[in-house]
């Protein structure tokens, strides 16, 4: 592999004039300056990025701190910041937390070490004191992490609106709720409260069953839904996620 040294001497300049021709910083004549490209280009010269990386004190890197991607959603979220990442000249860097706490910590010790430019925050292993100090920016998606630090999320009461309402039109009556844990800081609980709230003000009782919010796998999924399904053998409406939905009717076939 060719060095920025060689570069240099075949152009007949020094090494921090190819630095600031090959990174458009700084002034090189315009003639030097295309002459150092074409030699670049011939002998295929890439630039180390993390040399380059250590002297700008920018890596080019972004955590994703996501609790399972064997969850279909966050595989198609990950997807999706990835391809916005790139397109805007980022890499990603993703912790899959699977509900362990220190792999969360492991991203914020990589932010104080000025591995990562920031942090994309999905999961909850850590208490939000965590985030506390840290000089990089962090979004959080899904997770109320107090004032300082910015989040996005779905409008969550009009979900869980619609879902009463489509329950309640096909008849449901006797309903089982499924979802994280409901103690506030979750933007995702307001979609259960309000789900409850227009269920049992049409007269309809609802079950709600919390689960671990990081606890998002196919296996746990299963594993709740036949529990509890074989315990409220009588309900006639379920209001769950993806993966939950799915078990609820392999075990509704499975029961003719």
């Amino acid at each position: 592999m060719s060095s920025i040294r060689e570069v240099a001497k075949l152009a007949g300049v020094g090494v921090g004039t190819v630095s600031r021709a090959l990174s458009g910083k700084g002034y090189v004549a315009t003639e030097t300056k295309e002459r150092i490209l074409e030699i670049a280009e011939r002998l295929d010269y890439k630039p180390n990025e993390i040399a380059k990386n250590l002297s700008s004190k920018h890596t080019g890197i972004i955590g994703i701190v996501v609790p399972d991607i064997e969850n279909p959603f966050w595989g198609r979220f990950l997807k999706y910041v990835e391809i916005e990442l790139y397109n805007h000249d980022y890499k990603a860097l993703i912790c899959n937390t699977i509900g362990v706490s220190n792999r969360e910590q492991d991203f914020i010790d990589l932010m104080k070490r000025k591995a990562v430019d920031g942090l994309i925050v999905g999961s909850h292993s850590l208490k939000n004191e965590a985030y506390i100090g840290l000089k990089q920016p962090v979004i959080s998606f899904e997770r109320d992490m107090g004032p300082d630090i910015p989040q996005v999320c779905s409008n969550h009461a009009q979900g869980g609106r619609i879902a009463a309402e489509t329950l309640l039109k096909a008849g449901c009556r006797q309903v089982i709720q499924l979802g994280g844990t409901f103690n506030g800081h979750t933007p995702a609980d307001e979609r259960h409260y309000e789900f409850q709230r227009v269920m049992e003000a049409a007269g309809a009782q609802v079950k709600t069953i919390e689960m671990s919010w990081d606890m998002v796998g196919y296996d746990h999924y299963r594993k709740t839904m036949e529990t509890y399904m074989e315990m409220f053998s009588q309900v006639d409406g379920i209001f769950t996620a993806d993966i939950g939905a799915y078990f609820c009717l392999s075990f509704a076939k499975k029961k003719g």
